[in-house]
């Protein structure tokens, strides 16, 4: 089981929040170079309130950097639209989540535990 806390950026509102997210993995290989296959959820809740699922898989170094590709093919909608973070569910400006959505990440890890 891995946790941790990933960014998520919306470009057009010059925001980031944080976004903890809970993953099982499969890895895949020999040390340093690793296949990596996750299925987990996000939840991001300071913005707007969304809960998702989603496959990631990519290529883990050195137990420490990733780079994964990750698809989010189901999950909720926002209180509020992330395009103006004023408009909310059911009014005439709100923008849903266009799911399924694609990702790419790029990871460094560290151990706040040792």
């Amino acid at each position: 089981m891995e946790l941790g806390l990933d960014i998520m950026f919306i470009p057009k509102r010059e925001l980031a929040a944080p976004v903890p997210y809970a993953q099982y993995n499969l890895y895949l290989g020999h040390y340093p170079f690793y296949g990596k296959i996750g299925l987990g959820a996000i939840a991001e809740l300071i913005l707007g309130g969304h809960i998702a699922g989603y496959f990631r898989f990519g290529m883990e170094v050195d137990e420490r950097f990733e780079v994964s590709c990750t698809i989010v093919p189901v999950g909720t909608e926002p209180n509020v639209s992330y395009t103006d973070l004023k408009s909310k569910k059911g009014d005439p400006g709100y923008v849903a989540i266009d799911y399924p959505y694609f990702a790419v990440t790029f990871v460094y890890k560290v151990d706040v535990f040792n």
